[in-house]
């Protein structure tokens, strides 16, 4: 593990989320996320069509989700849901 990163699976306290700004984080095997200057990219890959849950939601306003190859529906700042396998990334605040 990189300085400055959080830990995997944990429950990091507000120093800890403070110290990681502007460092990606990997939270899982599928997903990563990184926030710079209020802005939040997180993406990754979806294993097949259904809902997707992002690793980091979002507080105030999802702008976008993008998808390598099917489409997307019931975007929210918490997640969406894929038509198909495929690899996403999202930006919002």
């Amino acid at each position: 593990m990189a300085d400055n990163s959080i830990a995997k699976y944990s429950n990091p306290t507000k120093k800890e989320t403070e110290d990681a700004a502007g460092i990606t984080q990997f939270p899982d095997e599928t997903s990563w996320n990184h926030t710079n200057n209020g802005l939040i990219f997180q993406g990754g890959r979806t294993p097949g069509a259904g809902a997707v849950a992002f690793s980091l939601p979002f507080q105030k306003q999802l702008l976008g989700v993008f998808v390598s190859s099917g489409a997307t529906s019931g975007e929210t700042n918490a997640g969406f849901n894929a038509s198909a396998p495929s690899f996403w990334w999202a930006v919002g605040v």
